[in-house]
């Protein structure tokens, strides 16, 4: 439920990071990994990496990106 009311956000202010991120967010908690992927990257388009990694180091939702997002961070 909580998705499907935030993906109009995304649609509505498509330059506002925090959208995507919860939308990753949730996917993840729904076992949706691929999707959250694609979520926290369009996130990422917004805020760069650097702040999206340094939100989701401590956000227990997106424990299934974390590696993914470090990498993308670090650059390789």
């Amino acid at each position: 439920e909580a998705f499907e009311a935030l993906e109009p956000a995304w649609e509505r202010f498509p330059d506002c990071d925090l959208a995507p991120y919860n939308l990753s967010c949730y996917c993840c908690c729904l076992g949706k990994i691929a999707e959250a992927l694609k979520w926290i990257k369009r996130a990422i388009s917004i805020a760069g990496v650097d702040c999206i990694y340094e939100r989701a180091e401590d956000d227990p939702d997106l424990r299934p990106l974390i590696r993914e997002i470090r990498r993308l961070a670090s650059g390789n």
